[in-house]
């Protein structure tokens, strides 16, 4: 076999260098027949020779050549003259030549010097051939362009026009004439005149499914990849990004004078009028009802608000009935709506103004009327049979096209279905109602209350005879305004257990916070039983607070529950209390997009502690789910900007939780460090004594290893100094 491989190999040499002395022996023979040094040997077209003779040009006396010029030509590789050396430039396309006479006029020649185009052109254009394989190139005659077929040997498009340009997204060349645009094909046939359009543009023609957008002026319509004009030109379209919404709907969102509609290709009429400064397409093309927005009429006078359906394509709540509307709940069919609400848009500064706060109720699309009656100060969506009311707050917006209005002050209560007070308003805070219990704020205190109408049947946290570090709290005088606390603690899941002692870990931890830190009490955001809503909601309030703090800040970030890793991913995840290992995606807390966020926060520190085992298994070292028995090492994360990042746990251990501590080993050992140094200690100094002392605890405990792990940021330089 080696002895075949060689020969074939000294075979295939000899060949090449016989190739290669016939190339050089025909070269030798070319330069003896025409001038000396302008032979050259092209490769391409099973190879050929270009070739030159010379023309010199002498002084009056003949005493000086002042000029050589060159006369290209071209023989086939055996050295046959295909075209003779009498043109003053030569180039090759397939089996044709493209030449110039001596006066620069441009023509073709074919093989046999057989002429196919006369020399009557002062541009021939072959970029298109070579670069899209386009069997056509453009020439130009007295200024205008024309089309010239390789295939037919024809000129299919006379030299009228003033550009022809070939446009690869819908494969025709796009023709100008006086401005105008149009579109032939490659064998000239005209698809649409240059007589109509002032503007083609096709740069969306393959994201949209051939749709592309055609201007008359400076309005614009579309046409489709038969050149057939579906949306008139009546419309103020600049490009034909929408187009892209034609490619699951016949339904286009059009604009004229700034205010949006619907256009219906396949009714080839407008079905909702340009009134709207805003038109929900998804929801529309999904036949849900959606909030929407006319302009007022005035200048700086809120525009007019509405409810939208989507399969009647009409207003079921019109618009100007009520200032403002927010929280349409689409499976109730239920909208909080507001009532003498005045308020004014001032441009120069962004700003809206209230100057009428207006009263709150709760209108039912179904019935057409005000099931609640607008009397409160601001009111929430109807949840577990009661509404939150709130008296004396003070609202404000941020945009009138927001479905969320910002408040100040007052308090929440509850009240039934029938408008009776059920709670009196006296809370700073109030959450929606789960398993019976909603959790509530007074005064900076987090509690649970009771279902008034319903009672309650959720155990609200585990047991536990308490511990050491929970009763003797050392206590500081100092006080840093600049420093907040976050703090999430999830232990009562939908659909897990083994989250033992998460809120006692939490609900600790902010004791620690705030007596031995000194951060105050205001500062503090606890997040009991969080939902994925609310985590979202806390990592918001804590940009704002970095943003608003420039740069001052600093921020300990705590989470103690469970964690989830996705096994395709290997993604980590923050469990809140609904979520599910189906949807881990959409129901989970990505750690990479979480740290992502708290990594860019402007502040002086940000310390992130996570409390939570990323193996798929609780924190008894339980599955997740049953059908779930091994663990899974989850992806490594980072740390970035300001920020130290510390984990519980390796990535395919658990974070045990004991119940002869009450707590998580790892928060435990924390709070142990800081009670024995009475907060005078670093960052350093607590995690180097919870990673020696959960290391050792775990395994006399369990016999399982587990290891805390650091993270931090390279941007910060001595991070075993920093301390709060």
């Amino acid at each position: 076999m080696k002895t075949r491989i060689t020969l074939l190999m000294m075979l295939i040499t000899v060949a090449i260098a016989a190739v290669g002395q016939d190339v050089q022996t025909v070269m030798e023979q070319l330069k003896k027949k025409y001038s000396e040094f302008y032979v050259t040997y092209e490769s391409d077209n099973g190879g050929w020779f270009k070739v030159a003779k010379t023309e010199r040009v002498y002084n009056a006396n003949r005493t000086e050549i002042t000029k050589v010029i060159p006369y290209y030509g071209a023989c086939d590789k055996n050295g046959r003259e295909l075209i003779p050396p009498a043109w003053k430039t030569l180039s090759r396309i397939g089996n044709m030549f493209i030449v110039t006479n001596k006066n620069g006029w441009y023509g073709v020649r074919g093989l046999h010097n057989e002429e196919i185009l006369p020399c009557n052109y002062s541009t021939i254009m072959s970029f298109y051939y070579k670069e899209y394989d386009v069997p056509c190139f453009t020439v130009q005659m007295n200024k205008k362009w024309g089309l010239y077929n390789l295939n037919s040997r024809k000129l299919v498009v006379p030299c009228i026009y003033d550009e022809i340009d070939y446009d690869i997204r819908i494969a025709h060349f796009i023709l100008t004439q006086n401005d105008y645009k149009g579109i032939c094909n490659n064998e000239g046939r005209i698809m649409v005149a240059p007589n109509l359009y002032t503007t083609i543009n096709t740069w969306y023609a393959k994201s949209s499914g051939g749709y592309f957008l055609v201007k008359i002026g400076d309005k614009g319509g579309a046409m489709d990849k038969n050149f057939k004009l579906v949306i008139p030109c009546e419309y103020d379209l600049d490009t034909g990004l929408f187009l892209k919404e034609l490619m699951d709907s016949p339904l286009m969102r059009v604009e004229k004078n700034e205010k949006d509609g619907v256009y219906d290709i396949s009714k080839q009429k407008e079905v909702v009028p340009c009134i709207y400064d805003d038109i929900d397409m998804d929801e529309l093309r999904n036949g849900n009802s959606f909030i929407i927005h006319r302009p007022s009429g005035a200048k700086g006078q809120p525009g007019k608000v509405g409810i939208f359906d989507g399969k009647e394509l009409k207003e079921i709540l019109p618009c100007g009935k009520y200032p403002y509307i927010k929280n349409y709940n689409k499976e109730k069919q239920t909208v909080i709506v507001c009532k003498g609400l005045e308020y004014t848009y001032d441009e120069d500064n962004d700003k809206y103004t209230i100057r009428k706060q207006g009263k709150w109720g709760v209108y039912d699309l179904k019935k057409k009327k005000e099931i609640v009656p607008c009397k409160y100060d601001l009111l929430k969506q109807e949840e577990d049979g009661v509404y939150a009311f709130n008296k004396g707050c003070v609202i404000s917006i941020k945009d009138d096209h927001d479905d969320f209005v910002y408040y100040e002050g007052g308090k929440w209560g509850y009240i039934d279905a029938m408008c009776n007070e059920i709670v009196a308003p006296q809370y700073d805070r109030v959450f929606d109602f789960k398993d019976g219990v909603a959790q509530v704020v007074k005064d900076g205190v987090n509690a649970f209350l009771e279902h008034p109408l319903k009672g309650t049947s959720l155990k609200l946290a585990n047991g536990g005879d308490g511990s050491p570090i929970d009763k003797d709290i050392p206590t500081t005088s100092k006080k840093n305004e600049n420093l907040f606390a976050f703090i999430i603690a999830n232990e009562n899941y939908t659909n897990f257990k083994g989250a033992d002692y998460s809120i006692n870990d939490g609900k600790v931890f902010a004791e620690y916070c705030k007596k031995t830190l000194g951060v105050p009490e205001r500062n503090v955001r606890y997040y009991e039983d969080a939902t994925y809503g609310n985590m979202l909601g806390a990592v918001k309030k804590l940009q704002d607070i970095a943003d608003v703090y420039e740069g001052d800040a600093q921020i300990i970030f705590y989470y103690s529950g469970l964690g989830a890793t996705d096994e395709k991913t290997t993604e980590r995840y923050l469990l809140s209390t609904d979520a599910s290992m189906l949807a881990l995606d959409k129901t989970g807390y990505e750690v990479k997009n979480l740290l992502s966020t708290l990594n860019s926060a402007n502040v002086q520190n940000m310390w992130v502690v996570i409390d939570a085992p990323f193996s798929n298994l609780d924190k008894n070292g339980q599955p997740l789910t049953a059908n779930r028995g091994v663990a899974i090492k989850a992806k490594d994360v980072s740390a970035e900007g300001k920020t130290i990042v510390t984990m519980s746990c390796d990535g395919n251990q658990t974070a045990y939780s004991s119940k002869d501590y009450g707590h998580s080993l790892f928060t435990y050992a924390l709070l142990e460090k800081l009670q024995q140094s009475k907060g005078n200690c670093t960052i350093k100094e607590m995690t180097d004594y919870a990673t020696s002392w959960v290391k050792k605890n775990a395994m006399s405990a369990y016999d399982k290893m587990q290891t805390p792990k650091v993270i931090v940021s390279d941007k910060i330089s001595a991070w075993d100094k920093v301390k709060f």
